[in-house]
């Protein structure tokens, strides 16, 4: 009996299609928008999984506070903390020096944890992805730095238009579309660094071809943009 083949790089790729279907057609930016926050929601997965799933996986904790060695470096603390301007999106502090180093061999996941296939949420990810001990555990390997500004627009693209299009009451909605192609614009620009720059995401030959996917898409989004988009940093 055939099989369908499913994976993370296949949906990712299959956001790509849908996105270049749009754009080849009538051009619904919600649409693209939606497809566009899964392309970013998968990338951060694909570059925080490492080999086990166990750095995607379990039950957040109320105020997330991590301990972590690196190298030869002291023992380090960051937790969870408010960003200015949004309700549910969060980012770690900057490191800190731990009071206690850690317990000799790590912190070992529990058995709960390691058979929890509770996948975590997109703002776990988002805040991961800025952490050295989340991004750094290979040679060359980088986290990237989302600023506040753009930080409360995912959380907009994430609250406003991605849940109100997946959990969708019956009513109409108007969506301002300089702000959906600013969305838009983020999500395939920070998925495209996760890709090409944070050296965390390693493909197999088989799936290269989402890499000239993605590549192509950000050139395609570039040609909706008025002009260069030149917000504030203010993170």
């Amino acid at each position: 009996m055939p099989y369908e083949a499913i994976n993370n790089i296949v949906l990712i790729q299959d956001s790509i299609d849908h996105i270049q279907h749009e754009l080849s057609g009538k051009r619904n930016l919600v649409r693209i928008a939606v497809e566009s926050h899964q392309i970013l929601l998968r990338s951060m997965v694909q570059a925080l999984r490492g080999s086990n799933n166990l750095a995607i996986t379990g039950r957040r904790p109320k105020h997330w506070e991590i301990r972590y060695e690196m190298g030869n470096q002291p023992c380090k603390v960051i937790e969870e903390q408010p960003i200015a301007g949004c309700e549910k999106a969060w980012r770690f502090s900057e490191p800190r020096l731990s009071p206690e180093p850690l317990p000799r061999g790590g912190v070992p996941a529990s058995d709960a944890r390691l058979m929890d296939q509770h996948l975590l949420g997109f703002y776990d990810f988002l805040a991961m992805v800025q952490t050295e001990c989340r991004m750094g555990l290979y040679d060359m390997s980088k986290p990237i730095h989302v600023p506040d500004s753009e930080m409360r627009i995912l959380e907009w693209l994430h609250e406003d238009v991605r849940n109100a299009t997946e959990h969708f009451v019956p009513q109409s909605y108007l969506i301002e579309k300089q702000s959906l192609l600013m969305a838009i614009h983020l999500c395939v620009k920070y998925s495209g660094q996760l890709f090409f720059e944070s050296n965390t995401i390693f493909l197999l030959d088989k799936s290269e071809p989402v890499k000239s996917s993605l590549e192509a898409l950000q050139a395609a989004i570039g040609e909706l943009l008025p002009c260069p988009f030149n917000w504030q940093d203010d993170g």
